[in-house]
């Protein structure tokens, strides 16, 4: 996505149309907890709650062991559980909520990317980029610049 906007080849702006839109599915997916949810077993109730739990509180600094000692397990056992039950870790499901949230702050409010980093939850704005960048292949910067310049 990023090599298209900075090479501005024939037709980029549909391109990057395209895979914004998947993007905002993805995460609009993400949000109604239909995706991940597929990848939930329905009889798995400890960790239903403790994604329901994580969704609401995600802002927050939660660490691994405070998590399972909230449900009685070991950290690892815990872990293992979660990954089964819904396809990501633990802290992978954390930082998908964080970068969700950010990408709202950022379409939404002129708030600065640090700002916004901390709002989410991140300890520091290059934990932050280096999420933001795994999970949607572009820098905070230029996915803000991006959706001022696209218009549908």
């Amino acid at each position: 996505m990023f090599d298209e906007f900075v090479s501005k080849r024939d037709d980029y702006q549909l391109i990057l149309r395209g895979e914004f839109t998947k993007l905002m599915v993805f995460f609009k997916r993400f949000n109604k907890n239909t995706y991940p949810g597929k990848y939930i077993r329905k009889n798995d109730e400890l960790i239903n709650k403790m994604r329901d739990y994580i969704n609401t509180k995600f802002r927050e600094k939660k660490y691994l062991q405070e998590l399972s000692d909230r449900v009685g397990l070991n950290r690892s056992y815990f872990s293992s559980l979660f990954k089964k039950s819904t396809g990501f870790g633990v802290v992978e499901y954390i930082n998908e909520l964080r970068i969700h949230y950010s990408i709202e702050l950022l379409k939404t409010t002129a708030k600065s990317i640090l700002e916004i980093s901390l709002l989410a939850g991140f300890d520091s704005l290059s934990l932050f980029y280096s999420a933001f960048k795994k999970s949607t292949s572009i820098s905070p910067h230029v996915f803000r610049k991006n959706i001022k310049n696209l218009k549908f």
